[in-house]
């Protein structure tokens, strides 16, 4: 259990730091400016990722939650979109509008983290259906 829940934190950790390090440098490499901090953005995905693979994880092992974590985990993903655009509304709907390289610098973060937390949540539900087979 601890194993698995280390995994996730270095997965999605790393996934942090590299992504925000390559992101920031083909930003400054392109010279394109964004008018908010990257570190926050990706800071949120990999942090929410990890603590709904980690709850995620956790709740499998109760016979109870077994049977509805998917639909936990497609309402926890709908939260994921709202919640990122209560906190970041000021950069979302602020008075002015976003460049293409701002809008971009939005939806990477996205995908970066969407990809291996889709993986793990394969993985839990996989595993729940070979336990109760």
């Amino acid at each position: 259990m601890v194993k698995t829940l280390a995994i996730y934190l270095l997965v999605f950790g790393l996934l942090f730091a590299l992504g925000t390090s390559a992101h920031m440098y083909i930003i400054g490499y392109h010279n394109f400016s964004i008018g908010f901090s990257l570190d926050h953005v990706y800071l949120f995905h990999a942090v929410y990722s990890f603590l709904l693979c980690g709850i995620l994880f956790l709740l499998c092992m109760l016979k109870k939650w077994q049977d509805q974590l998917g639909f936990f985990y497609l309402g926890a993903l709908a939260f994921k979109l709202i919640f990122f655009m209560i906190i970041f509304s000021n950069n979302l709907f602020g008075q002015t509008q976003l460049n293409g390289a701002e809008r971009l610098s939005l939806m990477v973060p996205v995908f970066v983290f969407l990809i291996p937390e889709v993986y793990f949540i394969a993985k839990i539900l996989s595993k729940i259906d070979l336990v109760n087979k």
